[in-house]
């Protein structure tokens, strides 16, 4: 019984990403992803920066973060200075406390990288939360029905 609701969720996904304007502003994240609201993404979030900066092996984080820096290296001079100019304002609108915080914080850091980077991370905290049962698929593809 489970098997044919995982075809069509997968044929409905699949689907979508060919008709849907808000799956085509996604790219590489997963359209479950994509149809939640910002609660839900944050939780998302949460759980892959977890997984992410406590359950890889230093190996893998290397070699994502390798990958960051010469995404870096390859910008031209002008992306280079647009790309520092965004995290500096990032950093200066955060709060004193949250920058003190990270001023000790550990490499790696999940906020570190870029979307496409962070969408496995959030598909493999997608798919605990719905193998858990806290993601309702139905709910999903009643949004993803929504977008056509």
């Amino acid at each position: 019984m489970r098997r044919p609701g995982l075809f069509s969720f997968a044929f409905l996904a699949a689907t979508l990403l060919s008709v849907s304007p808000r799956a085509q502003e996604a790219g590489v994240q997963d359209v479950r992803y994509v149809v939640l609201g910002d609660d839900d993404k944050h939780v998302i979030d949460r759980i892959a920066a977890d997984f992410y900066e406590h359950d890889l092996r230093p190996s893998q984080n290397g070699q994502i973060e390798a990958a960051t820096a010469a995404a870096y290296i390859a910008l031209s001079p002008e992306e280079r200075v647009r790309f520092r100019e965004e995290r500096r304002a990032l950093w200066r609108d955060m709060p004193a406390g949250t920058q003190m915080a990270l001023r000790d914080c550990k490499k790696p850091r999940y906020g570190n990288l870029t979307e496409a980077q962070k969408a496995p991370f959030r598909r493999h905290a997608l798919n605990r939360l719905s193998a858990s049962g806290f993601i309702d698929d139905a709910a999903i593809e009643d949004m993803l029905r929504g977008d056509i």
